[in-house]
C-alpha cells in the first residue's frame, strides 16, 4: 500500500511540474511513479502509463541513455501483462542499442526468445508490424484487452 500510495503522490508531483513547465523533472518524476507502481506488482497498467507519457518527453531529446530505459522498461510492462506482439515490437527498438549494458541486453534477448517460444504465431504478426508502431497509441493497446496482444 505504501508503494502505490507514493507512486500516486509522484505522479502528483509530475503534474505540477508540468503545470510549471519543468519538463525534465516531469518526465523523471513519471519514470520513478512507474518503477513504485511496478513494484507493487498489481498496478502494471498504471506504470505501462507512466513509462509512455513520460517515453514522449525524452524520445525527442538528447538523453537516449533515459530512453532506452524507458523503452525497456515500457516493453517488460507489456511483457508482464501479456501483451506479447506490443512487448516484441518495442523491445525490438531496444536490441542493439548501444547505450545498454550487456545485462540489459541479455534480458532483452531473453524476453525476445520467450515471446517467441510462447506464442510464434504473434510474434510473426508483431514482426510484420514492427515498421509502423508509433508510440502515440502504447497506452491504447495496453489498456484493450480484446487487442492482438492479450492472445
Amino acid at each position: 500500500e505504501t508503494s502505490v500510495i507514493s507512486a500516486v503522490l509522484l505522479e502528483q508531483a509530475a503534474s505540477h511540474y508540468f503545470q510549471a513547465s519543468m519538463f525534465r523533472k516531469y518526465a523523471f518524476h513519471l519514470i520513478m511513479s512507474g518503477h513504485m507502481y511496478r513494484s507493487t506488482n498489481k498496478q502494471e497498467k498504471h506504470a505501462a502509463r507512466c513509462f509512455t507519457a513520460a517515453l514522449q518527453y525524452y524520445q525527442s531529446s538528447r538523453w537516449n541513455h533515459l530512453y532506452t530505459h524507458i523503452q525497456s522498461s515500457l516493453a517488460h510492462q507489456a511483457f508482464a501483462l501479456n501483451k506479447w506482439s506490443l512487448s516484441l515490437q518495442i523491445y525490438s527498438r531496444v536490441v542493439g542499442s548501444t547505450v545498454t549494458s550487456p545485462k540489459v541486453q541479455q534480458k532483452v534477448l531473453q524476453n525476445l526468445f520467450n515471446i517467441c517460444k510462447h506464442s510464434p504465431s504473434v510474434a510473426m504478426i508483431a514482426a510484420k508490424q514492427m515498421q509502423t508502431m508509433t508510440y502515440d497509441n502504447i497506452s491504447e493497446k495496453i489498456e484493450d484487452e480484446n487487442s492482438l496482444e492479450a492472445l
